[in-house]
């Protein structure tokens, strides 16, 4: 289960101000659900965003957005997972920058 955090900081960015959307595993609940032997289940325990409003310009604004993860896989992960998982991020980063220059927020 994951929880997560919103918070916006206005004193941060020369008083532009940062906003952060942080997620954290609960591991509280981690064996609600029990795995086979095989099985090794990793952990997140912090992860989420920290935008921050870098625009020279209000007619052309621009937003640093910083990806924040922390995981564990506990054990070794192979290459052939590893690679499309953080190549994903970047199309994910690609995707938020095109909705942005659209001006459309929904996914």
């Amino acid at each position: 289960m994951l929880n997560f955090h919103f918070h916006f900081k206005p004193e941060e960015n020369n008083g532009k101000g940062t906003m952060y959307f942080i997620g954290f595993s609960d591991p509280s609940i981690e064996n609600l659900v029990p795995l086979p032997e095989e099985v090794v289940r990793g952990e997140m325990p912090i992860a989420g965003w920290r935008l921050e409003d870098i625009s020279t310009n209000p007619s052309h604004p621009k937003i640093k957005v910083t990806q924040i993860f922390e995981v564990n896989f506990r054990g070794s992960m192979p290459n052939f997972i590893l690679g499309p998982a953080f190549k994903d991020q970047v199309v994910k980063l690609a995707r938020i920058k095109n909705l942005v220059k659209k001006g459309s927020a929904s996914f």
